[in-house]
């Protein structure tokens, strides 16, 4: 297991990955940032709670390879998820989730993590803030984590 936390990087294969900084935002940041998404009228703001990592990517290695983000997932206890795609989408424009970075580039991507109340037991819902949270970003052979 690599573990790395805020202002930290870890080494996955050829490439560095770096956690510079967390956003908290409750349910609203989602409806302003995508007013027409699937079912957010019938959420209410309090009912979620959002986590926007931004994380820099850097390929320290020579090859051709590229990081399938579709395989990174939120780990919180007993939850494991993977991000909403849509929200992805909208907060990285042109961002593919298969990202090639060129040797010794850098690209910074936000990795969002919804957490719903109906996750969790109403007495974890109330400290939702206090939570640990992990971004996972392989489980096998080597399993990568960023602590949010």
């Amino acid at each position: 297991i690599f573990e790395a936390g805020i202002g930290k990087t870890m080494q996955m294969s050829s490439y560095s990955i770096t956690l510079s900084s967390v956003e908290c935002h409750d349910g609203s940041y989602l409806q302003e940032l995508l007013p027409r998404r699937t079912g957010s009228a019938e959420i209410r703001h309090e009912n979620e709670h959002i986590l926007l990592a931004k994380v820099m990517i850097t390929n320290l290695g020579r090859d051709d390879t590229y990081i399938d983000l579709s395989e990174i997932a939120a780990e919180s206890g007993a939850l494991y998820n993977h991000f909403d795609m849509e929200v992805f989408s909208a907060l990285n424009p042109g961002v593919s989730m298969n990202l090639h970075i060129g040797e010794a580039e850098t690209v910074s991507v936000i990795i969002p993590v919804i957490m719903r109340s109906g996750s969790f037991p109403e007495r974890e819902w109330v400290n939702i803030a206090d939570r640990s949270v992990s971004l996972v970003f392989g489980c096998y052979p080597d399993k990568y984590i960023l602590k949010l």
